[in-house]
């Protein structure tokens, strides 16, 4: 009975008890077919007011150019650098994503380091042609 209290009290604090719990399976379909995003842009990772944010640079679906998406600081946060350039793809459109007023999180939205996303960039391009 002793054990049990500390082996309880591990499990309930360990990492994986904390970890982002959500369905990852627009992330999965994103990653098989990058194409059928509905929002897909180029960021930049910045800091503004203390707050992470992602700036867009370019865009293929209807997303302003100086659009800035604040990044959680919550565990679902996407894991992003400041500094560096990502391709966001999301099965979200613009206006909820707004509405919701959380930004991008790794249980909806695709976030690749630009410089590794040159397959993926070829097939949008293929597909919606260049960004604006």
């Amino acid at each position: 009975m002793k054990l049990m209290l500390p082996s309880l009290l591990l499990l309930l604090f360990s990492s994986s008890a904390w970890a982002c719990r959500c369905d990852f399976s627009a992330v999965q379909a994103l990653e098989k077919n990058p194409v059928s995003a509905e929002t897909a842009f180029i960021a930049k990772r910045e800091e503004l007011n203390g707050k992470s944010v992602l700036k867009v640079e370019k865009a293929w679906t209807s997303v302003p150019a100086d659009f800035i998406s604040y990044l959680g600081t919550d565990k679902c946060a996407p894991p992003t650098q400041t500094g560096k350039q990502y391709l966001v793809l999301s099965f979200n459109k613009l206006d909820f994503i707004q509405k919701r007023g959380m930004g991008f999180t790794i249980c909806d939205s695709l976030l690749i380091e630009l410089s590794k996303a040159e397959k993926v960039l070829k097939k949008i391009e293929e597909k919606r042609g260049k960004a604006h």
